[in-house]
């Protein structure tokens, strides 16, 4: 993997980090609110066909609280990846894996703690971990010039 392709693809993940937290606070205020309804069903196993919401108020606020952090993650690593990561990678690739692997530690940990069927939740965390991970540690290729 080149190192632009690296950036395309950091760029890449972080823009789907920044959609996922849109999303989750779009969910509040549209018809979104079943798209999150669904990510639940996935997220806590076995799927229960509907019956989580974010009716509750402790469950819209934390929802909120969510969102905002999902989208300071995705524009912080978005930055990171534009700024620092192509003048020097080491340093980038570092603070990029650091955050994104704490978020997952803790996001997992929490999931699986909460006693509330939310082990799956690793899987899908997965997904956002990969997406940044991979481009930073992936065998380095020559960019070819022409």
């Amino acid at each position: 993997m080149t190192q632009t392709s690296r950036i395309t693809a950091l760029k890449f993940g972080s823009g789907a980090i920044i959609a996922f937290g849109i999303i989750t606070l779009l969910s509040l205020v549209s018809p979104l609110s079943a798209v999150m309804g669904l990510f639940l069903d996935l997220a806590i196993w076995p799927p229960a066909d509907g019956a989580y919401d974010l009716i509750s108020p402790s469950a819209r606020l934390l929802t909120a609280i969510v969102a905002g952090l999902t989208v300071g993650l995705g524009i912080m690593l978005y930055l990171l990846a534009t700024t620092v990561y192509p003048s020097d990678a080491k340093l980038g690739g570092r603070i990029m894996l650091a955050g994104i692997a704490s978020w997952f530690v803790v996001d997992s940990l929490g999931s699986i703690l909460s006693s509330s069927g939310g082990w799956f939740n690793v899987i899908l965390n997965l997904t956002f971990l990969l997406l940044i991970a991979l481009p930073i540690l992936w065998p380095a290729q020559e960019q070819q010039t022409v």
